[in-house]
C-alpha cells in the first residue's frame, strides 16, 4: 500500500480547478442578484464541482495521510542463489535470460 511513483500533481490541479469553479459560480451569484439561486440555479456546474472535489480529496488523503511514510526498499533487490550443481539462478531480474545458467552445463 504506496502511492509511491504516482504524480499527485495532477489531482492537485484538478482540485484548485474545482475550488475555483465554485468560487467563480458563487461570486457570478452575488454579482447579479445577491442570493444564492444563481448557486443552487446552475447544478451542473455545481455538482461537477463538487464531485471533482470529493474524489480528489480521497487521493490527497491517501497520498499525504494514509501512505506517506514509503518504504525505504520500495524495489525487489535481486538476489543470487546457487543450487547443488553451482547453477546460479536470479530471481526478480528482467534483464538476465532464462537459460543463462545453461552456458555451464555444456
Amino acid at each position: 500500500k504506496s502511492t509511491a511513483g504516482w504524480a499527485i500533481w495532477n489531482i492537485l490541479l484538478d482540485f484548485t480547478g474545482g475550488s475555483l469553479s465554485i468560487i467563480q459560480l458563487i461570486g457570478d451569484s452575488f454579482a447579479q442578484d445577491g442570493s444564492w439561486t444563481g448557486v443552487v440555479g446552475n447544478p451542473a456546474k455545481l455538482g461537477l464541482g463538487l464531485i471533482s472535489i470529493c474524489f480528489d480529496v480521497v487521493f490527497i488523503v491517501q497520498h499525504y495521510v494514509l501512505y506517506r511514510k514509503q518504504p525505504l526498499n520500495m524495489h525487489i533487490q535481486p538476489t543470487r542463489n546457487v543450487d547443488d550443481s553451482g547453477i546460479g539462478t536470479m530471481r526478480s531480474d528482467h534483464d538476465t535470460p532464462l537459460l543463462a545458467g545453461i552456458q555451464s552445463l555444456l
